[in-house]
């Protein structure tokens, strides 16, 4: 991460996990969040719609310039165009941070670490304690895992403290916040998550570019 010149492209959050579970809420109550106080760059990628997008900037929580819908119709190159996206927000609207839904899919493909600087792994506790339990390589390498819905977990027999036990064991002590997105209940703690990664990683790289080089 010292590497990183943000400058060239800001801090890259990508939110991953399966259709469902509340990307797009966690992306507005963020967006409305943080827009009075950060510069925000927003990319949704889905497959033939533009639905995602649509809704972020109907509720008025991103302006259209911020944002870039990628519809990749099933190209296996999502990645490549998820970043030609967030090149187009750097040169037009210079965002300090870079906020991006990927197409939901299978917690076992991984996010790519070249793109994203932080990974927020979103599943839905409406969908069981085995969620947790079964895992993934998006769920246990995430940088923080998102339970969203949490209002709906006892109509499935879903005890979230048992979820955070198994997020705990699991994930190896990485931090999982508990959310009900849509109401904004848990967002600040995301966002406090998200605002501390973002500055440290900044500083780390400021500090990486003031180190002498090897002559």
């Amino acid at each position: 991460m010292s590497e990183r010149d943000f400058t060239t492209r800001a801090f890259t959050v990508g939110f991953s996990g399966p259709p469902g579970s509340g990307k797009t809420s966690l992306l507005l109550a963020l967006c409305r969040a943080l827009g009075g106080d950060v510069a925000l760059g927003v990319v949704t990628t889905e497959l033939t719609t533009t639905e995602d997008a649509e809704r972020l900037v109907g509720a008025r929580v991103v302006p259209a310039e911020r944002l870039r819908a990628v519809t990749t119709g099933g190209s296996p190159s999502v990645d490549a165009a998820t970043l030609r996206a967030i090149d187009e927000l750097m040169r037009a609207v210079r965002p300090e941070l870079v906020l991006v839904e990927r197409l939901g899919g299978s917690l076992e493909v991984a996010c790519s670490a070249e793109l994203f600087d932080y990974v927020v792994c979103v599943v839905d506790a409406a969908g069981g304690e085995q969620v947790i339990r079964k895992g993934g390589a998006v769920l246990t390498d995430a940088d923080l895992l998102v339970v969203n819905k949490t209002d709906l977990a006892a109509l499935v027999g879903a005890q979230p403290e048992r979820m955070a036990a198994d997020a705990l064991a699991r994930r190896a002590g990485k931090p999982t916040s508990f959310t009900q997105a849509s109401s904004g209940v848990g967002v600040e703690e995301v966002v406090s998550h998200l605002l501390g990664a973002w500055r440290e990683a900044v500083l780390r790289a400021a500090q990486g570019f003031l180190q002498p080089k090897p002559s």
